[in-house]
């Protein structure tokens, strides 16, 4: 209708891990160090949180006292 084929977004178009760089005029050595920084990032959040939640459950199962 009106010449409308349809949606088409640019994140279809990207696909991370083809090996292509993170946005155009980057070259491979900034993009592996970018890469490896949000790796590096978002594995330190992932065990911080998990450290977090674990201290706060075994807690909560020691100084909760039984009824």
């Amino acid at each position: 209708m009106y010449g409308y084929t349809g949606v088409h977004s640019k994140a279809e178009e990207v696909d991370l891990e083809s090996g292509e760089t993170l946005y155009p005029g980057l070259s491979a050595g900034e993009n592996q160090l970018r890469w490896g920084f949000i790796r590096k990032y978002c594995g330190h959040y992932m065990s911080t949180s998990k450290n977090i939640l674990r201290t706060s459950s075994s807690l909560d199962f020691v100084l909760c006292h039984s009824v």
